[in-house]
Order: structure tokens, then C-alpha cells, then sequence
């Protein structure tokens, strides 16, 4: 059986945190190929990020409950289990 490579796959290794900083860095001057090298991420995402495009949306419905309302829930469940009453999904 012949030798074969593994297929390529990319995997994205930049954050949503590098490209804000980068954006934040080409407004204040910095070259958007420099701005793609120093925080490691491909200058066509960053092009595509600075045209007028792009649009952020996530998928599925709208959530119920704030992330305040999730907060106070999940704390309140621990706090039952703590003190051995664990909660079924009835009473949630």
C-alpha cells in the first residue's frame, strides 16, 4: 500500500480577542498586513472584518432568561445541592 499525507485541515488558532486588538491597532496606525503578522491571524479575515460586511449573528432563538436571570439560577441550584436538596428538572 502506497504512503499517503494526511489531509490539511485548518484550524482556526486566533481569537475573537486577537482581532479586536488588531482592529484596535490598525486605528491607531499600524498597517493591517503588520497588524495580520503580530497577532497571527490571516489579513484577509482582517480586510473582511474591516469592510462593512460583516455581520455578527448567532444561530437558533433568542434566549429566554439574561445572563443575570442564568447566573442567579445556576447559583441557586448549587446552593440546594450544597445542602443535599438537588433539584429535578420539574422544579427548575
Amino acid at each position: 500500500m502506497p504512503k499517503t499525507k494526511k489531509p490539511f485541515l485548518y484550524r482556526k488558532t486566533y481569537t475573537e480577542a486577537n482581532i479586536t486588538h488588531a482592529l484596535d491597532a490598525i486605528n491607531h496606525g499600524l498597517s493591517k498586513r503588520k497588524a495580520a503578522a503580530v497577532f497571527n491571524f490571516p489579513r484577509s479575515t482582517l480586510q473582511f472584518r474591516l469592510s462593512e460586511n460583516v455581520v455578527k449573528s448567532k444561530h437558533g432563538p433568542n434566549p429566554v432568561l439574561s445572563v443575570a436571570e442564568e447566573n442567579t439560577l445556576v447559583d441557586w441550584i448549587l446552593e440546594c445541592q450544597k445542602k443535599g436538596f438537588p433539584q429535578r428538572k420539574i422544579d427548575i
